[in-house]
């Protein structure tokens, strides 16, 4: 399974909106440029969406339409990622109220910068190259550690069970990015260490299906209102689409590992009841 342009452009403009709502969400009302400016990436991202959503999905990289739509996102995405990097380091200097840490940052930049990488060659109607399967497994893990930590801080302290539990695939991400990381330091292609460097991506993939099928378990548990916790159904939700396009560019290497029989959640933003909506708290 290959992802057309249009759903690439679908899948990262909800990425991105939904980034700009959690900064939105963690602000502090009293940072009212920060909160202006993530309620102005919101709304720019879903007019973009909603663009996309009267485009056809079939059109060819080179169509016209589909270059001057790459434009537009690749200003938008590039803007962005210069909203979130001046975050993270007035964060880094304590000179915002933001309960967002600054390694929070790493990881949504890195998927920001994925997108406008992607987007440098849609604007040439160009189909871009595939990343190398290092730097894949390097950008993904990351984002599947943050998850990992994120779970575990959102919870209320007396539910050591699910802690416990979250602890767990905190360990085993840690240490699939350590060896991916170690490997980026080889003086060898991936050609020549690609027997060890399979195992990762087949023990990566096994790792990230059994943390989906968790968080699943969370979700539902957040549902009933089981769980005690801090945060939102939607920063929970977020994972999954992540997870699932993950996958699907861990397929490219290997074409052997499954997909989870429900993936492919590639959605447009909807409001959650009660939750925020662009423009105001």
């Amino acid at each position: 399974m290959s992802l057309t342009v249009w759903q690439e452009h679908r899948f990262w403009l909800q990425i991105l909106y939904e980034h700009a709502l959690f900064v939105y969400e963690n602000l502090s009302p009293g940072e009212t440029e920060a909160v202006t400016q993530a309620c102005a990436f919101m709304h720019e991202f879903c007019e973009l969406l909603s663009e996309l959503s009267g485009m056809d999905p079939h059109a060819p990289v080179n169509a016209p339409t589909n270059v001057r739509f790459a434009q537009r996102a690749y200003a938008t995405a590039c803007r962005y990622c210069q909203f979130e990097e001046g975050l993270q380091k007035r964060r880094i200097n304590n000179e915002v109220v933001l309960s967002l840490s600054p390694s929070y940052f790493n990881g949504t930049l890195l998927e920001a910068k994925e997108y406008i990488r992607l987007l440098s060659y849609y604007v040439k109607g160009m189909q871009p190259p595939h990343l190398p399967l290092l730097s894949l497994l390097n950008t993904w893990l990351i984002d599947q550690l943050g998850h990992s930590i994120l779970l575990i801080n959102m919870l209320d302290p007396l539910e050591t069970i699910v802690a416990t539990r979250s602890e767990r695939f905190r360990n085993l991400f840690r240490s699939l990015l350590s060896q991916a990381q170690s490997m980026v330091m080889f003086p060898y292609s991936e050609s020549e260490i690609y027997p060890r460097l399979a195992l990762l991506g087949h023990e990566t993939a096994d790792v990230v299906k059994r943390f989906y099928r968790y968080v699943e378990t969370v979700t539902r548990l957040y549902r009933k209102r089981q769980v005690l916790n801090k945060t939102t159904l939607r920063f929970l939700e977020h994972h999954f689409s992540e997870t699932d396009y993950f996958l699907i560019k861990l397929r490219y290497y290997f074409p052997e590992i499954q997909l989870l029989p429900d993936g492919g959640r590639l959605y447009q933003p909807e409001e959650e009841e009660g939750g925020p909506r662009p423009g105001g708290r």
